[in-house]
């Protein structure tokens, strides 16, 4: 009988194992546009000088090796759910290369880098010094939607727990001395492909530690109901052979 218990127990545990599994919820996967919280231009005007920001050329990327244009995007990581695995995240924007006079003086071909780093939700002018080159694109003359990988550095900041991916588009090296810039309009974008691990529902939990602890008293209780033996392993006793009677 108590092997019949002990067998019936383990039994139950696996079937709750099973049904924990069975009882998951469903790995989501999902497609998100992160939402932009704040988009800003600064400039050199001569190298080194400090940063200014300067709102009315908004979107700029120039470097004619004089004046620096750099322009900063931030996004908020706050509406992906808790505990995502980011597949891919791709940072777009929309780049146009435009010359001021007809080519070829003012014509060639411009480098265009992105550097990573941990925003606040909004952009500050020490933002523009980072150095943390996540990609870079050559692109000529015209307009060019420029998409960049940045799933390791995404990944990085949620995984230590941040809120906002900020991201400076520049030039370098210097170019032509022509009109660049990254459009605000429509863009930039972060897209993060991710998915949420499976997670078990919580009553099968509580079902999991009620077997376990059922299953424990009743070993528990066979332990404590063997009683040790004093003597040691039974031995056949032979039997005594039966005297014959007397008779008087």
């Amino acid at each position: 009988m108590p092997e019949l218990v002990r067998k019936v127990g383990l039994q139950l545990l696996s079937m709750l194992m099973v049904a924990i599994l069975v009882s998951a919820k469903p790995a989501q996967a999902d497609v998100f546009d992160l939402s932009r919280v704040d988009f800003a231009t600064a400039y050199m005007d001569g190298l080194p000088t400090p940063w200014t920001f300067a709102p009315s050329s908004l979107g700029s990327i120039v470097n004619n090796g004089y004046a620096v244009f750099s322009s900063s995007v931030e996004f908020a990581m706050g509406p992906l759910p808790t505990g995502v695995v980011v597949n891919a995240a791709m940072l777009t924007g929309f780049v146009g290369n435009n010359p001021f006079d007809p080519c070829p003086e003012y014509c060639g071909d411009r480098s265009i880098q992105v550097h990573g780093y941990e925003g606040t939700g909004a952009v500050n002018l020490a933002n523009f010094d980072t150095a943390n080159l996540l990609g870079s694109s050559v692109i000529g003359t015209g307009d060019f939607n420029l998409s960049f990988d940045v799933t390791s550095f995404v990944s990085g900041l949620l995984g230590g727990g941040g809120s906002y991916a900020g991201f400076v588009w520049r030039e370098d090296p210097a170019g032509p001395n022509s009109l660049m810039g990254l459009s605000y309009l429509n863009g930039p974008t972060l897209t993060i492909d991710y998915v949420v691990a499976p997670v078990p529902e919580p009553a099968t939990y509580t079902l999991l530690l009620a077997a376990t602890g059922v299953h424990a008293l009743r070993q528990r209780r066979r332990g404590g109901c063997r009683a040790p033996s004093a003597r040691g392993p039974a031995s056949a006793v032979r039997p005594r052979p039966s005297l014959p009677r007397a008779h008087g």
